[in-house]
Parts: C-alpha cells; structure tokens; sequence
C-alpha cells in the first residue's frame, strides 16, 4: 500500500485495522463478556525478536506500520484500495484478524512477519493483482521465512516480561453472583489459565486458578497433565518443489514432543545412534522436553528419505534405514507406566502395543501414528494396536492404504482394520456415541472408533469423533499464536 514497501520486502507491523465482516472475533460472549485492550495489539518483545531475525536475512525488513485485514477471497476494487491507502494504511492482507484478537483475549503474545508478495491495485504502473503473481513472489518468500522462523525460535524464551500474561485482570465485567452461565465458564476454562467464577469474586470476575509454570516464554496451564511420548526420533532427507534438506531433525516423537512442550509437560522416549548431533538433543532440552528416556545405543541413527509433490499430504517414501530403531524396545519406569495422556509415535506397532501393556493403569487419552512402512509390512500387529487406540493420525494416502478403500467418507462410516469382531465394536462404539452432538475435529486417519456417520438426512456428518471419551470433547478453538507469518500486499 505504500511505494517503499515493495515486493519481497518483510514487515513487522506494530496495528491493525479490522476490515472483516464475517469472522468470529471473541472467545467471549453467552454471559461473560470481556473487554481486553487493543491500543497495542502486537506484544513487543515477540515483535523485536522477529524483527532482529529478520534482519539477519538478505530481506530488506520495515519496522512497524499499520496492516489492513480485509474479508476476502477476493481482492479490493480500485476505488477500496485508493481509500484505504487515504487512510494511511501500509500493507493489506487477508489474514491476522482475528487472530490477533483471539491472542490477546488468550493472554498470548502474538506478532506477524508479513510478507509483501505485490503493489495493491491502487499503483497504475503495477500489473493488476493476480493469484499467478502472488504465488509466485509467495514461493520465493518461503525460503526467507523459514529462515526467520529458524532464527527467532530459539531466542523466544522465559520469562515474560511483557504485559501479555496479564491482560484480562481488568476485563471481564464483574457480575453478581452467578450471572456467569457454567457453560461458558467451562468453556473459556478449557484454554485459559484463568478460572471465571459465578460469584464475580477476584480481580474483574476472574482470577488464575492456581499458579502456572512457564516454558518457553509461553504460560502452560498448571491443570494439565504430563504426556508420555514413546517413538522415533530420527534423520530425515527430503525433496519438495521448493527445495530439498539432507538429515535434518525428523521423527513423529521429535516434533509431537515439541510442539506439545508448548502446553505441558512431556517425557520422550526413544532411541538415536551415536551420530546424533548434539545440537538437536539442546534444542529439545531448552524447549523443556524431559530427554532422559532418549537413549544413545551403539550404531547409527534412524534415518528416512523421502519426496514430496505439490500435494503435501502424499509422501513418496525412497529409503528407510531403521539402524539402532530395529532393535529399540522402550521401557517404561514405575513414574512413565502412570502417565494420563500417551503417545505412540510412529514405531513398530508390535513395540506400540508392548508400550500399552506397560502402561500401570489404562491412560485418559492414547494416540497413535504409524506411516506406510508399518502398514505394508506390520498390518497385523497394526490392526491389533488400532483397537485399543482413541486417536490415530494417519495422512489421506496412508489412511487410503490402511483403509484398502480409495473413498474414506465411504469407508469412514466403517472401520480400518478387518474382522467381524471389529466391525461389530465399531457398531457398539458409534451406537454409544449416538447422544452426541458436539463439534470436534476428524481427520483423514481414522481408528476403529472413530468415524463417519450419515444424519438424519443421510448425509455425512464430518464433525464429530466418536471414540473420545466425552470428557475430553471441546467445542472451543485454541488460538493460533506466536511469531505469525503472513501473505501481505
């Protein structure tokens, strides 16, 4: 929106202006309402780690300016586009609202790397917005925001010394008694560190239900519970349209351990050769993930390689060397059989099915991952392991191939292991879940308790699980959050 800012250029914006009009924008409402200040919208410190990050890079970077968020899909008109850069507006987007929002009333910090892909159409001599240009002035932003990415992670650490954690101590209207309806308190309990009493009493209707701990630079609800994550921790080499790493940091047990880090505590065990760098076992230890349980045995590390096209979600795998993997077996200790929540990261199904008969008592939540090399040469031991699972997560080639059905809405309404009896605890389990009506993600991998079933209209209902305990159904979204990176013009 400004002729300084130019394509390929990066921004970290310091405002925003809500243009939307069809997006939700509080978690709040149904009797709590809350308002959270917007004068300052980005958290500072997130803003000047991305920013000195970026500067790091071969970009040209702008510091602040204001960022327009319009609707969308389609692009402004002329006479839009002119009236907003009136306005004084600096890049226009369709992303960062309501997320930005969402954050703050989350009490997270939140900031955006907005990359310029083009001029809007208000600048005559530039060529007209097209999807084509966009894409590709988006294709050579990746590489720079990777590397940003790259650069700001590591720095994003505790404590906080923003005003973030604390930003609805005063902004929820204190009400009398029990004007706050208990299920929405529930609801804003699932996510917050807060707890919304009915009486009104503590700062502003609202108070912390218990101290929280803090890792890395985020608030960790002290309610949760610690995860136990079992699995492989690996090398991986990998080719896509937009370019290829060889053995960088790869497992299922790597990134669900540290992606979960981010909200509770998590104890990884695995198996890595003597190659390991040291690197990626820091990495893993300064995001708070407990790593006593990853062993270093005597050979080389896992190590996968792969090819992936346009479509993401379809991997070809080339080469698969198990080394020290082939002869892992997890144990558990007195402490790790008594976990609440468990992980079966994508190992040996038969090692998967060992893990859960260690378990000292049967956990509130089990998920599991597997991949084709397990599928093709393990399916068996896989479909065993499948029966005594919550949650699998599996992608649509994968889910194809387990379910030996290329259309999984039609499959979904079944199953993905084999036999009668299979067949028949599917029908149990979806006639028990017959009461619910709540939302709840699905995805293409499904286990034998989870799947699709026709409405009273016979259509297929694609919102709902129904092999969760339904203590553990949420009708609420967690906010995106962090160091955001968006498509601007």
């Amino acid at each position: 929106m400004k002729e300084a800012i130019r394509p390929l250029d990066l921004v970290v914006p310091d405002q925003f202006f809500d243009a939307t009009k069809r997006r939700v924008s509080s978690f709040f409402g149904d009797g709590i309402v809350a308002h959270v200040g917007m004068a300052e919208p980005v958290c500072p410190d997130l803003a000047g780690a991305l920013e000195k990050a970026a500067r790091q890079t071969s970009a040209t970077v702008h510091r602040g300016g204001t960022y327009i968020c319009i609707e969308g899909p389609q692009f402004s008109t002329r006479a839009e586009s002119r009236i907003y850069r009136s306005w004084g507006v600096d890049i226009i987007g369709m992303t960062n609202m309501p997320e930005a929002k969402l954050a703050r009333e989350a009490e997270l910090c939140y900031a955006t790397l907005a990359l310029a892909t083009d001029y809007d159409v208000w600048h005559e001599t530039h060529e007209a917005v097209s999807v084509e240009a966009v894409v590709q002035n988006l294709l050579k932003n990746v590489a720079t925001a990777k590397d940003v990415l790259r650069r700001v992670i590591p720095a994003i650490a505790p404590p906080r010394g923003c005003e973030c954690p604390s930003l609805l101590k005063n902004a929820v209207d204190h009400q009398p008694q029990s004007a706050f309806p208990a299920a929405t308190r529930k609801k804003l309990d699932s996510y917050s560190t807060r707890t919304f009493r009915a009486n009104g009493t503590g700062v502003g209707g609202c108070t912390h239900s218990r101290p929280p701990s803090v890792k890395g630079g985020l608030t960790v609800p002290a309610t949760m519970s610690d995860l136990l994550v079992v699995g492989s921790v690996a090398l991986d080499s990998v080719e896509t349209p937009f370019g290829k790493v060889q053995e960088a940091l790869g497992g299922s047990a790597t990134y669900f351990s540290y992606s979960a880090s981010f909200f509770t505590a998590v104890h990884l065990v695995a198996t890595v050769g003597e190659d390991f760098p040291e690197a990626h076992l820091k990495l893993l230890a300064d995001r708070g993930v407990d790593i006593r349980g990853l062993q270093t045995s005597k050979g080389r590390t896992f190590r996968w390689t792969g090819q992936y096209g346009y479509d993401l979600n379809e991997a070809k795998t080339l080469e698969t060397q198990l080394n020290v993997f082939a002869e892992f077996r997890p144990v558990l200790n007195d402490v790790s059989g008594r976990t609440p929540f468990l992980f079966l990261a994508n190992i040996d199904p038969e090692l998967q099915l060992d893990v859960l008969r260690q378990m000292k008592e049967r956990p509130k939540l089990v998920a599991l991952d597997t991949m084709n090399f397990w599928i093709q040469g393990k399916r068996e031991a896989l479909r065993k392991v499948l029966a005594e699972v919550d949650v699998v997560t599996v992608n649509d080639g994968e889910a194809r191939q387990l379910a030996s059905e290329p259309n999984l809405i039609q499959r979904g309404a079944g199953h993905l292991g084999d036999g009668t009896e299979d067949r028949r605890r599917q029908a149990r389990r979806v006639r028990r879940a017959a009461q619910h009506r709540g939302p709840a993600l699905l995805r293409a991998g499904l286990s034998a308790g989870i799947g699709l079933r026709p409405d009273r209209r016979r259509r297929h209902v694609r919102g709902r699980i129904h092999g969760l305990p339904r203590r553990l159904r949420t009708g609420s979204t967690p906010p995106r959050c962090g160091a955001r990176s968006s498509t601007a013009r």
